[in-house]
């Protein structure tokens, strides 16, 4: 039995490991704020000046789609995730997957330039041509969906996805808009603050994991004990 314990206790030693090392590449943040606009095409979903709370999860692993000097696209999927979630009038929140996000200065965005990027934009688009899955499909079909955050003094020094939500927490103007383009319904949201979100700690997993084993190796030792005892009597 001692050599089974040390095993089970070696095995979730190396899972946790493991899932330390791909936990770390998540970052994860919550937003909220007012929406300060709500055209009619979304008063079913959203209200005028209530409260909106929201959260965005990014594999900062994603590659880079686009080759131009200090201009970023990311593309999330199944295994690499972009994933944003936001309240509505209904109980249950819309979720989005496979997002994506751009990192860029707006001023130079077409063309190739040295300028550090000033805006970190997450965009979706519920026709699906953008590979984005959304739950529940409560949105408008063809609802453009844009988390932007911009600041003039450029503080993300590169076009990488940022490890440090501080940077973002930092810029001046943030905001969460809806949009149908071809008909001109907006729903826009000012947003006031963003707030760090933990990954679940693997360590948590580990000795959930390792209590659940060690469940019938008590059982069998109390058992092995009750035997022994039965003898000697």
């Amino acid at each position: 039995m001692r050599w089974m314990l040390i095993i089970l206790v070696m095995e979730s030693f190396l899972w946790g490991m493991n899932l330390n090392s791909a936990r770390a590449d998540i970052i994860g943040f919550q937003f909220s704020g007012s929406w300060t606009r709500v055209d009619s095409a979304f008063t079913s979903l959203l209200t005028y000046n209530q409260p909106v709370t929201g959260s965005i999860y990014y594999d900062t692993t994603i590659p880079d789609k686009d080759s131009t000097n200090k201009r970023a696209y990311y593309y999330g999927s199944d295994s690499q995730i972009i994933n944003l979630s936001f309240t509505t009038n209904n109980k249950t929140p819309a979720k989005i997957k496979k997002a994506r996000i751009a990192i860029f200065d707006d001023s130079v965005k077409y063309n190739n330039s040295t300028t550090p990027p000033s805006e970190f934009q997450l965009w979706f688009n519920t026709n699906g041509g953008t590979g984005t899955e959304i739950e529940p499909t409560s949105l408008p079909a063809n609802t453009t969906g844009s988390f932007l955050l911009q600041d003039t003094q450029q503080l993300l020094a590169d076009d990488l996805l940022p490890c440090d939500i501080s940077l973002l927490q930092a810029m001046s103007s943030k905001s969460f808009t809806l949009s149908l383009p071809q008909q001109s319904f907006t729903a826009v949201a000012e947003i006031d603050s963003i707030t760090p979100l933990p990954v679940p700690e693997p360590e948590t997993i580990v000795l959930l994991c390792l209590g659940l084993g060690l469940i019938p190796l008590c059982r069998g030792l109390n058992n092995r004990k009750g035997g022994l005892q039965k003898l000697r009597t």
